[in-house]
């Protein structure tokens, strides 16, 4: 990680409007540093960090996790660009071990847990508004994994791929352009199934023309992603905050 010096212009790209005052602007540029992660490079979140710190990241996409038992993760959140990671360290004391890892290339707003703390007591609508994107956060994840209990891998798979698709894809003419920069294991461990599983999935639903991938991109036809996105609005009300159903 390495710092550069142009955080008042990421500031103001991003927290024009989100409810700081010029003040409060002003105190974010000071107390923060813009770093950039490589694909793949982690930071650990831990209660006994000193000084803890949290990222709002800028550019790119960063998977959030845990360890369940050694050398085996479960992953949570993936994070896109305009969200706070790590944030639940400058709200709760105590709070268990997790990390964020750069899916691709990322660059972020770091400051320290205390400095943000100090700033959001002073300005009570920024203070707000943190505090709900975080508790929405967390009631989506809750949301999803209630769901994950009663879904087949096939589904749990299939639904982590028609939310990747509308979080992260760009539409272009009838088909639905996903970057891939996920690998196999990666979906296993956002879906709690196997490399195999994902693996399986995949070549079937290539097979059958339901999509297509290569190294760069995943492609699907957009009446197929809207198939998909009404068929789990109706069993999962997560998945009515995902934004309108794909129109080809």
């Amino acid at each position: 990680m390495h710092a550069i010096v142009d955080e008042k212009q990421w500031i103001e790209r991003y927290f024009d409007g989100c409810g700081l005052s010029e003040r409060g602007l002003e105190r974010l540029s000071r107390a923060s540093s813009v770093v950039h992660w490589r694909p793949r490079e982690k930071y650990e979140f831990s209660p006994q960090n000193n000084p803890r710190k949290v990222f709002f990241l800028l550019e790119g996409t960063v998977i959030s996790g845990c360890k369940v038992v050694e050398n085996r993760f479960a992953y949570r959140h993936l994070i896109s660009a305009g969200q706070w990671v790590g944030e639940i360290g400058v709200m709760e004391p105590e709070f268990p071990p997790f990390f964020a890892m750069a899916a691709q290339a990322a660059t972020l707003m770091e400051i320290e847990a205390d400095d943000l703390r100090k700033i959001m007591m002073d300005e009570p609508l920024f203070n707000y508004q943190l505090i709900t994107r975080c508790a929405q956060r967390m009631n989506r994840l809750q949301a999803r994994q209630q769901a994950m209990l009663t879904q087949s891998s096939h589904d749990r798979i299939l639904a982590f791929l028609c939310e990747f698709a509308l979080g992260h894809g760009l539409r272009q003419g009838g088909e639905m352009e996903v970057p891939n920069f996920l690998n196999h294991n990666d979906i296993a461990r956002f879906t709690a199934t196997s490399r195999q599983s994902v693996n399986t999935l995949l070549t079937r639903l290539r097979r059958e023309g339901q999509l297509d991938y290569n190294e760069e991109q995943i492609l699907i036809p957009g009446d197929k992603l809207s198939q998909w996105q009404l068929g789990f609005q109706s069993r999962f009300p997560y998945f009515s905050e995902l934004g309108v159903t794909a129109v080809v």
